[in-house]
């Protein structure tokens, strides 16, 4: 998975070609590979590697960015919850300041477990 946000001490880091890096060295000696990015750039060029060696993928994309394209057929949507919903909540946040009610909520909802 290619995060959304960047990462300490990648500044000099081409993180697009880390990426395809990473799928070229799965394709062929993984059984199956989870494609996961909102780029669809990336997207289309990762799938095609596999595509092309014929290894098993499928493609996940995070709740709310976006629509699969025609060319995702096999796409599961990827849903945060709990402890790894607190970073894609404040980058939200910093969207539309008007979910602060609703991200209190879901906290206090976490901590007494309801």
């Amino acid at each position: 998975m290619k995060g959304q946000f960047p990462g300490e001490g990648t500044e000099d880091v081409d993180l697009h070609r880390g990426f395809l890096n990473v799928v070229g060295r799965l394709a062929r000696r993984a059984p199956h590979v989870d494609v996961a990015t909102h780029d669809p750039v990336l997207l289309r060029e990762a799938t095609a590697i596999l595509s092309g060696t014929g290894t098993p993928f499928c493609c996940e994309r995070l709740y709310g960015m976006g629509r699969p394209s025609q060319e995702e057929t096999a796409c599961r949507i990827y849903i945060p919850y709990g402890a790894a919903y607190l970073p894609y909540a404040v980058a939200k946040l910093r969207k539309n300041p008007g979910l602060a009610g609703r991200l209190i909520l879901d906290w206090f909802r976490s901590l007494v477990r309801i």
